[in-house]
């Protein structure tokens, strides 16, 4: 057998071999388990993201109003003279009551506010105690800190929740973010701001495996809509990479799962368990 012949059969094995590899992965990335652990690991950092808005805005709405029209939640502050640092307690009580958007929550939210926010430097610390909403236990905290300039009110965020859902799943989820008001700052009232979200996300999806992310386009999010409606994060889990696209602007409560080979997968942004 000629040197030419030998060359040849080893450029064709090496092809077959090569797509075959090719094959086999792109199966692999169509495997329905495969795009259903990502989907769901899109939709626990979705749930995170949902979560951290929703205390916010309701710590937000909660300060402002001290509680006047709710049902059952009460608000203590301590001291109620005007003076910083002061906490204040969230109190839903353990049968809990139903809020804006339809969210039943229960449990406490203890707030440590060291100034007022508009203020740099302030801080606002979020305790959560025997929390839940829509009956998804919660634990955890976040701190947000003035970061503001003479262009933008911006704040640094840190949170870090644990979310255990009723079928006994549960999913960890820790962000560092950058939070800007691009709208609505000049009013005294926070209902009516317009929120930017950048930075990064870690955690553990309700299966077990871990993930990371970025925000590659900001979240975008009006106080007044309960989601996000726009921005892209990238995500890694366990070494695979997609991309979550929260949409064009639109109030709704849909995000889209892009696959690298193209294919798209829709998750609903609200509770998966209701």
């Amino acid at each position: 057998m000629t040197i030419r012949i030998i060359l040849f059969l080893f450029i064709a094995a090496t092809g077959l071999a090569l797509n075959s590899c090719s094959e086999d992965e792109n199966q692999n990335e169509l495997q329905p388990d495969t795009m259903e652990l990502d989907a769901r690991t899109g939709e626990d950092l979705a749930q995170g993201q949902d979560v951290l808005e929703d205390v916010e805005a309701e710590v937000d709405r909660m300060l402002e109003t001290r509680g006047s029209g709710q049902n059952c939640a009460t608000v203590t502050v301590v001291p109620d003279d005007g003076s910083f640092p002061r906490i204040v307690t969230i109190d839903y009580g353990p049968d809990g009551c139903t809020g804006p958007h339809g969210r039943l929550r229960k449990g406490q939210i203890v707030v440590e506010v060291s100034d007022t926010l508009r203020k740099a430097g302030s801080t606002r610390t979020v305790t959560l105690v025997d929390f839940s909403i829509d009956g998804a236990a919660i634990e955890g905290s976040k701190t947000l800190t003035n970061l503001s300039t003479d262009d933008r009110p911006s704040f640094g965020r840190e949170a870090s929740f644990r979310i255990d859902f009723p079928d006994g799943s549960n999913a960890n989820w820790t962000t560092n973010q950058t939070y800007s008001i691009i709208e609505g700052s000049d009013t005294p009232t926070r209902l009516d701001d317009v929120i930017q979200v950048e930075g990064s996300f870690n955690g553990t999806n309700r299966e077990g495996g871990t993930f990371a992310a970025n925000v590659t386009e900001p979240l975008t999010k009006r106080k007044w809509c309960r989601f996000v409606e726009r921005g892209v994060v990238d995500i890694d889990r366990n070494g695979r990479q997609f991309t979550i696209d929260f949409g064009n602007g639109a109030c709704d409560r849909f995000a889209t799962i892009l696959l690298p080979n193209g294919r798209e997968r829709t998750i609903s942004l609200r509770p998966w368990w209701l």
